[in-house]
């Protein structure tokens, strides 16, 4: 598990598996002390919080045992991508969110960033990177998103990181795009760019402070292209989706 998320805190890990935080530590300090795990405090965290990642040995292993076993050995087996952490916090908060639903909710299909961006290029669509794909299904309905996040360097404006959806004549293989921004402004300027050159799938947005302060990412954080005076859940941001003036020469989302 700590492989496939590169890194994570000693709660992170207790929320994906244990339940609690004292048996999280009590094994994460077995995996220390055997040196199969790092423990590190980064220098810009005020809380001091101890991450692990898989030490160099314990990947050699790792990759060891899954070739033994017949099996392939991801691109980058444990290393961080980019926006990691930021991932991990979706991610980890829409695990939780399925966990305590009572079978209502599931995540399902998550496919990291490399993973994801081979799985497009697989199904005729380049020129873009997301984070992390998946499936968020929730009474009955499901949501296939693509998830890209603002690092504030990747292009001048954000719509230029989803270029590629336009020209892809394949098609978009996902009911949504969901975009999590630095900033309000940002993510106005997201919605005001896509309204003059839309997407032939819905994107939906959320700033960095909505979903730090939502429960999880399944929660109302989300704003449509569209439809912006309003925040609608995950599950909603397919059926939810009004098309914008223009649009018409565009296929609709699946």
């Amino acid at each position: 598990m700590l492989a496939e998320y590169a890194t994570l805190d000693t709660n992170e890990v207790a929320k994906l598996m244990f339940g609690s935080r004292p048996a999280a530590a009590r094994h994460l300090n077995v995996l220390v002390r055997a040196g199969l795990v790092w423990r590190f405090v980064y220098d810009t965290d005020s809380t001091h919080r101890a991450h692990y990642e898989v030490s160099t040995t314990g990947v050699r292993l790792l990759a060891d045992r899954l070739h033994r076993a017949g099996e392939p050995v991801p691109p980058n087996l444990a290393s961080a991508q980019p926006d990691q952490l930021m991932v991990n916090n979706l991610v980890v908060g829409l695990t939780q969110a399925a966990k305590a639903s009572q079978g209502r909710s599931w995540l399902y299909g998550w496919r990291r960033g490399v993973d994801a961006t081979i799985w497009l290029h697989s199904r005729g669509v380049t020129g873009v990177q997301p984070r992390a794909a998946g499936i968020w299904l929730q009474d009955g309905l499901a949501a296939r998103f693509l998830l890209h996040i603002d690092d504030g360097v990747s292009a001048p404006r954000l719509a230029q990181m989803l270029d590629g959806y336009r020209h892809s004549r394949a098609g978009v293989p996902a009911g949504c795009i969901l975009m999590l921004t630095m900033t309000g402004s940002r993510e106005t300027e997201l919605h005001e760019d896509l309204l003059n050159a839309p997407l032939p799938v819905p994107v939906a947005t959320a700033t960095f402070d909505r979903l730090n302060k939502a429960s999880d990412a399944s929660a109302p954080i989300w704003t449509l292209t569209g439809d912006t005076t309003r925040l609608v859940r995950l599950i909603d941001t397919v059926g939810n989706y009004h098309r914008p003036t223009g649009a018409a020469d565009l296929k609709p989302p699946r």
